[in-house]
């Protein structure tokens, strides 16, 4: 059974940077929508024309920053949606003022093997004295071999 398509069709902003591979991203993402949501790519929001930007209902962005005067353009926008951990790129205070609620995507989980790998690190660098060993080599000076 396929989608039924709806008299008035959702539009999606969507901004990825250079990032992140807008291509592929935007290929996904066409994949995952079902066919009654009308999808905007850019890898710049402000070259977006305005009759593009007309109706858009959501934004998706992938560090492509979200601006007052965007979401000044947008008076059918209800949510924004960060494909990322931070809020750095969007103007919350902006999204605030509006109403228009901002979330994110959480933990993908793709930082876990990152974050235990790095941990590992630590824990070596600390048992092997590697900070006194660099500081004691920049100092030209000898360290001791005791643990």
């Amino acid at each position: 059974m396929g989608y039924a398509l709806r008299e008035n069709v959702m539009k999606l902003l969507c901004g990825v940077t250079s990032l992140v591979n807008p291509e592929a991203s935007f290929t996904q993402l066409r994949q995952a929508l079902p066919p009654d949501v009308q999808l905007i790519t850019t890898t710049n929001f402000d070259d977006v024309s305005d009759q593009d930007l007309e109706g858009v209902e959501a934004i998706a962005t992938a560090l492509a920053p979200v601006t007052d005067e965007l979401m000044g353009k947008l008076p059918k926008l209800r949510i924004i949606q960060a494909c990322s951990h931070g809020f750095d790129h969007i103007d919350i205070q902006s999204a605030r003022r509006r109403g228009i609620p901002v979330c994110n995507v959480g933990s993908s989980g793709a930082e876990d093997f990152d974050v235990a790998e790095l941990a590992m690190l630590f824990m070596l660098a600390l048992s092997r004295r590697l900070v006194e060993a660099n500081q004691g080599l920049r100092q030209a000076s000898g360290i001791s071999r005791t643990y």
